[in-house]
């Protein structure tokens, strides 16, 4: 089995009561009660994801950009 280095890049956002720690470049998440916890999570769960042989490979960041948006809802 051959070893490869990934790096990804994490957004990390309080839901109360958690930390989520979502990853840009695939889809995954997961969380915890503090933000190392759900960094330790989400490392756990990436790390099983690139385990499957169908992962999908990451979306390199240099082919995206982050972009806001704004809406109006009714209430």
């Amino acid at each position: 089995m051959t070893e490869r280095k990934l790096d990804l890049s994490l957004v990390l956002t309080f839901e109360n009561p958690w930390w989520v720690a979502r990853c840009l470049e695939v889809e995954v998440a997961s969380q915890g009660r503090t933000e190392a916890e759900a960094v330790a999570m989400v490392r756990e769960s990436l790390e099983l994801y690139f385990d499957d042989d169908a992962a999908a490979p990451p979306i390199p960041l240099e082919d995206a950009h982050l972009e806001r948006l704004q809406l109006r809802i009714s209430a």
